[in-house]
């Protein structure tokens, strides 16, 4: 008998030998695959990091909201043709801005940002998972798996985007959530709850479900986390909007909820964006859930069962939104990515006791099936690096495309790409989503006034010189037709690179007015050989007579590049720039009507008498261009007459009639030193006195403030006289002030 049952063991043997050789070699296989996918992200996000133009066509505009930080200027404003917010929290810029503080401004430190938050995410997958399953193996499947889902994302790990570093804050969450135990950590966990809500609004639908879990399993972490999260949430809601003067909501809540809707991806998210990529994966991540519960692990089951319904549910409602593109896919990707590592760990476990307990069933062979699934899910998402990074042709054309921008007549308008104005030497414009996002907020007042704004300066008031279009005259709508045309596309081997992801619109074609733009229609500038403030604002007037005056001390002493560090030094002479600028108002006192918002980041340019605005001479005015902490005074009135001039002033006036909606812009130097920020109000007075506005009937304000501005108007008419005497006893005091000081 036991020589008959001898053959039937050695072949149990001879099986059991083999599948340990086929279990070692395939986890071999699925280690390398990991790192095979976490390498080449790396190497595909350090070989696109220095890419001059956008990867994805809205980083550009990140960018600029980053630059904003740096100047010291408020991120949520009245949307201008010059800078409109996107519908995003402030905490990403302002982190952006701390690490291009010290790089300099440009797409590479918001690469960084995005590339050390996918690693950081990295990690929290698999400290997680290993965490909870105490193996190494299943926690390496799910960071590769997430790895692997790069290309399915839109490559949108290493962007100038937000989405990696609200997803890093949001893992951050998940883990003390699970993890964490007693009130003082709730209170941590209600502290990083508001952080990944202050960089993704979306925070709030993906972590609610782990607030509910928190509040049953862990009563008194849950309610320190609950009531720390949400409390903080409304504080920070009440301050943002304080401080924003009303926009915050408008933005960040407001827009979003007014855009439609894409019906078909009701359906198509789930069996395009989910199934297509990750069907295997999905299976394993719910079926762990669903054993967890099954076997009496219920609170396990319950908390990766919410993570999965809060992160996919997000994804799913962000996807819906017309402007949802891959990125929205991220969170989804993540929650599943970790349900995979712990099913896999779950398979691995039950292949196992199957092989322990059945004679006739090795458990090796169980794992190798198991760690075989995991390869065949990985060779779904193999890709090819190389079809992600742009060519170096690409990268010579982008390098071109800036240096042709360069010579194009200025004022430029690109609001497809922005940021390649602003590398060329230009004043910033508002990039063409956050223009759309506004526009088709339909009902909204805010989407009539901007309608507005954009038709008087693309029609009746054009004030652009060249146009930056990735269509032809006809990208800017019908109201483009009337006073700008097509002039030529972009030089041969010039025209930017489309964006490797993403939407795909770039600049093709330049557009430039039918007719000479009229003198003072443009930013304002000073005369040759001297130092010229940019104001970027719009000469649209309104009724009213108002001063906005902006203190040294709330500039930012920040400059874009090393090489501009050193020209920081102020002439003693620093000019002042005066021109119209529309912006929401309010009124600070009698007869003034007093813009809300704060001054752009100014621009000191030193001109030589060789410059003549010519096309020629704007790489040396691009050289010569330094960001420097000055004082902006931004005057508002429908006719600028003056009645004398300050010393070294030079005026620039429109003949209109009390309807037209153009201008004149004065520009001056005074000495305005950064150390005395009470100048100010005298240099004020001292423009005040000068000036004597031609009143006309009160004009439509935009902004909330109609009424009250209507009646700052009438109230400036009966005043005006005494107003003058007041700002007359001020002139002496400010010419022996402006005359004594010197530069700082």
């Amino acid at each position: 008998m036991t020589d008959r049952l001898r053959p039937a063991t050695d072949r149990v043997r001879s099986i059991a030998g083999s599948g340990r050789v086929v279990e070692t070699i395939v986890t071999a296989l699925v280690a390398v695959g990991c790192l095979w996918f976490v390498l080449a992200f790396l190497t595909i996000a350090a070989a696109r990091l220095s890419y001059p133009l956008p990867l994805e066509w809205m980083e550009g505009g990140m960018v600029l909201e980053t630059r904003r930080v740096l100047a010291g200027d408020a991120l949520y404003v009245e949307p201008t043709l010059e800078f409109a917010p996107f519908i995003y929290p402030p905490l990403y810029f302002y982190v952006t801005a701390a690490v291009a503080s010290v790089t300099g401004l440009g797409y590479v430190p918001l690469r960084l940002v995005a590339i050390a938050s996918t690693l950081g995410c990295f990690a929290v997958i698999f400290s997680l998972v290993r965490r909870e399953i105490g193996t190494l193996l299943p926690a390496l499947a799910a960071v590769g798996l997430f790895a692997a889902l790069y290309p399915a994302a839109g490559t949108w790990f290493d962007l100038a985007r937000v989405d990696m570093l609200y997803l890093l804050v949001a893992l951050a969450v998940v883990s003390i959530v699970r993890f964490g135990r007693g009130v003082r950590v709730g209170v941590f966990a209600g502290v990083v709850f508001v952080l990944a809500f202050l960089t993704k609004q979306s925070a709030l639908l993906a972590l609610s479900p782990l607030v509910i879990y928190s509040l049953y399993y862990k009563r008194r972490f849950g309610v320190t986390f609950a009531a720390t999260g949400f409390g903080l949430v409304g504080a920070s809601l009440l301050l943002l909007q304080v401080t924003s003067d009303g926009w915050f909501l408008y933005y960040v809540f407001e827009l979003p909820t007014m855009h439609p809707t894409k019906g078909r991806r009701l359906l198509t998210f789930w069996t395009r964006d989910l199934l297509r990529p990750l069907a295997l994966a999905a299976a394993v991540a719910v079926g762990y859930v669903l054993s967890a519960i099954g076997r009496g692990r219920t609170e396990i089951g319950v908390f990766y069962g919410l993570l999965l319904v809060g992160f996919v549910g997000s994804s799913w409602q962000a996807r819906l939104h017309t402007g949802g593109a891959e990125n929205t896919l991220i969170p989804a990707y993540a929650a599943l990515a970790i349900g995979f590592g712990l099913g896999v760990a779950g398979a691995l476990r039950a292949a196992s006791e199957y092989g322990d307990r059945s004679p006739d069933c090795s458990p090796t062979i169980g794992r190798s099936v198991v760690l075989i699934a995991v390869l065949l899910q990985f060779t779904a998402l193999l890709y090819v690096p190389g079809a992600h990074v742009p060519t170096p042709a690409e990268f010579d054309r982008a390098e071109r495309s800036i240096e042709a921008v360069e010579s194009m007549r200025e004022p430029v308008f690109s609001p497809v790409y922005p940021y390649m104005a602003v590398a060329a030497g230009h004043e910033p414009t508002a990039h063409k989503m956050a223009l759309v996002d506004v526009l088709r907020a339909e009902p909204h007042p805010e989407r009539r006034a901007l309608r507005g704004r954009l038709s008087r300066t693309l029609t009746r008031n054009p004030r652009y010189r060249t146009l930056l279009t990735h269509g032809g005259v006809y990208a800017f709508g019908r109201m483009a037709r009337a006073a700008y045309r097509y002039d030529r596309p972009f030089p041969r081997g010039a025209r930017p690179p489309r964006p490797i992801t993403g939407a795909r619109p770039h600049p093709r074609n330049v557009i430039v007015p039918k007719r000479p733009i009229a003198a003072g229609n443009e930013t304002a500038t000073a005369n040759a050989s001297t130092a010229v403030v940019a104001v970027n604002a719009s000469t649209t007037a309104t009724s009213g007579f108002g001063l906005a005056v902006r203190s040294p001390t709330e500039c930012s002493d920040q400059s874009p590049s090393p090489a501009s560090a050193s020209r920081r030094s102020v002439p003693v002479r620093v000019p002042f720039a005066i021109t119209t600028s529309p912006a929401r108002s309010s009124v600070s006192g009698p007869g003034e009507i007093t813009h809300s918002f704060r001054a752009r980041f100014v621009a000191l340019v030193s001109r030589s008498p060789a410059d003549d605005g010519s096309p020629g001479s704007a790489s040396a005015r691009r050289t010569a261009t330094t960001r420097v902490p000055v004082s902006v005074l931004i005057l508002r009135s429908p006719i600028v007459t003056p009645s004398r001039s300050l010393p070294g002033a030079t005026t620039d006036r429109t003949s209109t009639s009390s309807d037209s909606r153009t201008a004149s812009a004065i520009t001056g130097c005074v000495p305005i030193p950064r150390s005395t920020p009470s100048l100010i109000s005298t240099a004020a007075s001292e423009m005040t006195s000068v000036l004597r506005p031609r009143w006309t009937s009160p004009r439509r304000v935009t902004g909330s403030s109609t009424r009250l501005a209507a009646r700052s108007v009438q109230a400036s008419n009966r005043d005006w006289s005494a107003s003058t005497s007041t700002s007359s006893s001020t002139t002496s005091r400010a010419r022996a002030s402006l005359s004594n000081n010197t530069a700082p």
